[in-house]
């Protein structure tokens, strides 16, 4: 991995709109965007809270909220 290929990206909660920022590389961003990678695999690098966000759009703060009742 090599730092000068990551890229920043902004990504919106879609329950509160809150925009939080994630780094990622660009390659793992297009193997995971192609399907060719999931994001696990794409995104050993990131926490699973940032990794959820790319796939469902919910901050932590939300999906807390949204899932406090279960135990999983």
């Amino acid at each position: 991995m090599n730092n000068d290929n990551f890229v920043n990206l902004k990504v919106r909660c879609k329950c509160c709109g809150q925009e939080i920022p994630i780094s990622v590389d660009l390659e793992d961003l297009g193997a995971w965007q192609r399907g060719e990678k999931l994001v696990q695999e794409a995104f050993p690098y990131l926490p699973p809270t940032k990794r959820e966000l790319l796939i469902t759009r919910t901050c932590p703060e939300c999906w807390d909220r949204m899932f406090s009742q279960y135990d999983f």
